[in-house]
C-alpha cells in the first residue's frame, strides 16, 4: 500500500515472522509489494480512503467513471462509491484487479453496499 508498509512486510518475510501479506492493486506501491516472495492475498477495493494519499483504479477512467470522485480518484468514503457506481462498472474494475496479479486469497478492504441492478 505504501512504502513504510512495504518495508515493514518485506523485513517480516524475510525474518521468518511473516509468510505471507495482501496487496492493494490499484496502489502507487504496488511493484515494490510484488518484489519478495510471499503467499500474496488481494484487498478488492472501490474506496481510497486516505485524504492525502489517493489512488485510482485499475483500468483506465474512461472505462469506469462511475466508480471517481470529481479529482480522478476512488472515493474517500464507501456511501460515496456506493452511491454513484455503475454494477458494469464495478464488475469490470473488481475482474481487472483480480486477474492484475497471481494471488492466493480474497479480501474486501471496505464493506460497500450492493450497487442496485440496473444503476
Amino acid at each position: 500500500m505504501a512504502h513504510s508498509v512495504d518495508a515493514a512486510s518485506i523485513k517480516g518475510c524475510e525474518s521468518g515472522l511473516e509468510s505471507s501479506g495482501s496487496i492493494i492493486v490499484p496502489c502507487p506501491w504496488l511493484p515494490e509489494n510484488t518484489a519478495y516472495e510471499a503467499d500474496q492475498g488481494l484487498h478488492l477495493i472501490r474506496t481510497s480512503e486516505f485524504s492525502s494519499y489517493r489512488w485510482g483504479p485499475v483500468l483506465s477512467t474512461d472505462r469506469v467513471s462511475s466508480l471517481l470522485d470529481r479529482n480522478g480518484y476512488l472515493p474517500l468514503t464507501a456511501s460515496e462509491a456506493a452511491s454513484h457506481a455503475n454494477a458494469g462498472e464495478v464488475e469490470a474494475e473488481i475482474r481487472a484487479q483480480l486477474t492484475a496479479l497471481e494471488h492466493s486469497a480474497l479480501s474486501q478492504r471496505i464493506s460497500i453496499p450492493q450497487v442496485t441492478p440496473g444503476k
